[in-house]
């Protein structure tokens, strides 16, 4: 699978008292990005709930962030999401954020797939095979 990117705008409830992102902010910049790519590839909510058995989403159980620089009030950052490795319930993904070329945060992740329940369960091969592809 490509890199997936997401571009938004850096907003005043986005930032601190001094303009600069706050930093847990940055994780709703990569749920945002994960979000827009699962929907681009055809794995929007109505999917999960109506055509898996027993995948009912993804759930974060690790997350890893170093920041390296700031984003300010009214730029553009770029989120680029990969998918580093698809197993049998979970997948790392990789997520940069960005201001220009300039690299402003790294996310490492591991999701796992889960059932109504909230228990793991196995990733649909749907799933896998277009992240794996």
């Amino acid at each position: 699978m490509n890199t997936h990117e997401y571009k938004t705008r850096i907003y005043y409830a986005d930032t601190d008292a001094a303009g600069i992102v706050y930093y847990a902010n940055y994780l709703r910049f990569a749920e945002a990005a994960r979000g827009e790519l699962f929907c681009g590839l055809g794995f929007g909510r109505e999917k999960f709930d109506n055509d898996f058995e027993k995948c009912k989403g993804f759930a974060v159980v690790e997350c890893n962030t170093k920041y390296k620089a700031p984003a300010k009030l009214g730029e553009i950052i770029t989120v680029k999401t990969d998918i580093v490795k698809v197993g049998g319930a979970s997948m790392k993904v990789q997520q940069n954020v960005y201001r220009d070329e300039i690299l402003l945060v790294k996310i490492e992740l591991t999701m796992v797939c889960v059932d109504k329940d909230l228990k793991s369960t196995r990733i649909p091969v749907e799933i896998k095979e277009v992240f794996t592809a």
